[in-house]
């Protein structure tokens, strides 16, 4: 276990606000979509539609989740 890594997902298969929290820091930090599912342990697609879906002018936002 290595810490501040998230190693799976909820067991609904849904992120968790701290998964949506750790993309938003890790793409602020201009992690790509490959990069970000290194730490959150998902599918790649998972992330890429989540970030399609939660953007706010380009932008990544948490807080739309």
């Amino acid at each position: 276990h290595t810490p501040g890594v998230i190693h799976s997902m909820s067991q609904d298969n849904h992120l968790t606000i701290d998964e949506c929290g750790k993309i938003l820091l890790l793409q602020s930090q201009g992690k790509s979509p490959s990069q970000i599912v290194e730490v959150i342990c998902c599918a790649c697609s998972t992330i890429t539609r989540k970030l399609e879906r939660n953007s706010l002018n380009g932008e990544y936002s948490s807080h739309t989740v």
